[in-house]
Protein backbone atom coordinates (compact mmCIF):
# COMPACT_ATOMS: atom_id res chain seq x y z
CA UNK A 1 0.00 0.00 0.00
CA UNK A 2 3.04 2.47 0.70
CA UNK A 3 3.66 2.30 -3.08
CA UNK A 4 0.56 3.12 -4.12
CA UNK A 5 0.51 6.35 -1.85
CA UNK A 6 4.10 7.26 -3.26
CA UNK A 7 2.26 6.90 -6.83
CA UNK A 8 -0.28 9.49 -5.85
CA UNK A 9 2.52 11.78 -4.15
CA UNK A 10 3.95 11.35 -7.22
CA UNK A 11 1.68 12.08 -9.70
CA UNK A 12 0.28 15.79 -7.51
CA UNK A 13 3.71 16.91 -7.13
CA UNK A 14 3.40 16.09 -11.63
CA UNK A 15 0.28 17.79 -11.71
CA UNK A 16 1.56 20.93 -9.38
CA UNK A 17 4.54 21.34 -11.62
CA UNK A 18 2.54 21.51 -14.80
CA UNK A 19 -0.08 24.11 -13.56
CA UNK A 20 2.78 26.19 -12.10
CA UNK A 21 4.44 25.82 -15.71
CA UNK A 22 1.30 27.30 -17.30
CA UNK A 23 0.33 29.53 -14.59
CA UNK A 24 3.94 31.41 -14.57
CA UNK A 25 3.35 31.32 -19.05
CA UNK A 26 -0.09 33.05 -18.48
CA UNK A 27 1.97 35.18 -15.84
CA UNK A 28 4.37 36.50 -18.95
CA UNK A 29 2.15 36.95 -21.68
CA UNK A 30 -0.21 39.31 -19.56
CA UNK A 31 2.97 41.39 -18.53
CA UNK A 32 4.11 41.72 -21.39
CA UNK A 33 0.81 42.43 -23.11
CA UNK A 34 -0.21 45.00 -20.93
CA UNK A 35 3.39 45.87 -19.75
CA UNK A 36 3.32 46.23 -16.35
CA UNK A 37 4.95 44.87 -13.43
CA UNK A 38 3.53 41.81 -11.25
CA UNK A 39 4.96 38.66 -9.31
CA UNK A 40 3.52 35.53 -8.79
CA UNK A 41 4.06 33.40 -5.58
CA UNK A 42 2.50 30.37 -4.61
CA UNK A 43 3.13 28.06 -1.17
CA UNK A 44 2.40 24.51 -0.84
CA UNK A 45 2.29 22.60 2.53
CA UNK A 46 5.38 19.65 1.17
CA UNK A 47 7.69 22.77 0.42
CA UNK A 48 9.24 25.35 2.96
CA UNK A 49 10.11 27.85 -0.22
CA UNK A 50 7.65 29.19 -2.50
CA UNK A 51 7.26 29.31 -6.30
CA UNK A 52 7.88 32.63 -7.43
CA UNK A 53 7.62 34.18 -10.70
CA UNK A 54 9.63 35.70 -12.62
CA UNK A 55 11.88 35.17 -9.12
CA UNK A 56 11.64 35.67 -5.57
CA UNK A 57 13.65 38.48 -6.03
CA UNK A 58 11.95 40.46 -8.37
CA UNK A 59 8.91 39.79 -6.74
CA UNK A 60 10.16 41.16 -3.48
CA UNK A 61 11.30 44.11 -5.36
CA UNK A 62 7.67 44.74 -6.89
CA UNK A 63 6.47 44.15 -3.78
CA UNK A 64 8.62 46.95 -1.87
CA UNK A 65 8.27 49.24 -4.73
CA UNK A 66 4.65 49.20 -4.11
CA UNK A 67 4.65 49.38 -0.85
CA UNK A 68 6.86 52.64 -0.50
CA UNK A 69 4.53 54.47 -3.09
CA UNK A 70 1.89 56.78 -0.65
CA UNK A 71 -1.32 55.46 -0.07
CA UNK A 72 -3.12 57.46 -2.89
CA UNK A 73 -0.53 56.64 -5.49
CA UNK A 74 -0.85 53.08 -4.22
CA UNK A 75 -4.79 53.51 -5.06
CA UNK A 76 -3.67 54.56 -8.73
CA UNK A 77 -1.64 51.95 -8.85
CA UNK A 78 -3.66 49.37 -7.75
CA UNK A 79 -6.42 50.15 -10.24
CA UNK A 80 -4.84 51.18 -13.48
Amino acid sequence: MENSGSLSEMCEKAILKKRLASLYKQAEELSILCDIKFGVVAFTPAETKPFAWPCLTQTNATINEYLACDEAKQQIQLFT
